[in-house]
């Protein structure tokens, strides 16, 4: 949420004890729009917000719960196979030597 004011000399002052710079406040505050003032002020520097979700996001998140690992799923994409198929296909199973009926 965007600060709809200025900052007081106070709330500046915290930011700088707690080692955030004037710019880092003003981007967290005013520009990137996903900080509330109190986490801005107190936050360490280097403190990320990771919102965006990629493309295979959703996926790879069906693909756990099919129990596909990640790299699987991607070496199914690369091998031409559409989302859906990579991430709902069941793991062939391996022929173990000497199982065999």
């Amino acid at each position: 949420m965007a600060l709809d004011r200025w900052l007081t000399d106070e709330e500046r002052a915290r930011a700088k004890a707690n080692g955030i710079g004037t710019k880092t406040l003003y981007y967290r505050l005013y520009i990137s729009d996903k900080w509330e003032l109190e986490e801005a002020l107190t936050a360490p520097p280097g403190t990320v917000r990771h919102e965006y979700e990629g493309e295979n996001h959703k996926w790879l998140k069906l693909a756990k719960a099919n129990g596909i690992k990640v790299k699987l799923f991607h070496q199914r994409r690369k091998l031409g196979w559409g989302h859906h198929k990579a991430a709902t296909k069941p793991v062939r199973k391996k022929k173990v030597p000497g199982n065999e009926r």
